[in-house]
């Protein structure tokens, strides 16, 4: 016959509950770190002081709202931009939408009206299947950093499974968005 004393089973339960936890957080240990780096690393310290300046410092903002797809994203309707001054030049712009498998957004940083930075994300409906990454709300989709020197992508950063990009793709969708707000 086994006697185990109350301090022995207490221990044994919380070793089961342990084990149970970890067992059932496989989705969380997974991601220590998705993230996809390529490029010079070395460009990030300096353009996140940039970008810091121009986030703190963008003053007069300018709104708009069309049908039109200024971001290029596959079948998507629709744009919400707002767009910040820095100087008398925008310098922030942020734009999101929404295609059928949930929604989208990047916000644009320029410097003395150069393109420096620019970071996307998309969340997808929890209707339109499971699995991949997932973000800090616990919704599936994907996350993108680039840091732009040159007229050039030179340091990029991913989580989860972003289509392709190029720095001309982001210049294009500079282009469109601030030809909408400085048609206001």
């Amino acid at each position: 016959m086994l006697s185990l004393t109350f301090a022995e089973c207490t221990m044994q339960r919380s070793s089961i509950v342990l084990a149970l936890t970890i067992l059932s957080a496989p989705p969380l240990l997974s991601q220590a770190d998705p993230t996809i780096r390529t490029g010079d690393s070395t460009v990030v310290t300096a353009i996140d002081q940039q970008t810091r300046i121009i986030y703190d410092g963008s003053g007069e903002w300018v709104f708009g709202f069309t049908r039109a797809n200024l971001l290029d994203v596959d079948r998507a309707y629709g744009t919400e931009v707002q767009a910040g001054k820095l100087r008398g030049g925008f310098s922030r712009i942020i734009a999101g939408g929404w295609n059928p498998e949930g929604n989208f957004g990047a916000e644009f940083y320029l410097a003395n009206g150069e393109l420096i930075f620019v970071y996307e994300s998309a969340g997808w409906f929890a209707e339109t299947g499971t699995g991949g990454w997932r973000n800090f709300k616990g919704i599936r989709g994907w996350e993108r950093r680039a840091y732009i020197r040159n007229g050039e992508i030179a340091y990029l950063e991913t989580t989860g499974d972003a289509p392709p990009v190029s720095a001309a793709r982001y210049q294009a969708s500079v282009t469109r968005l601030l030809r909408t707000l400085q048609g206001k």
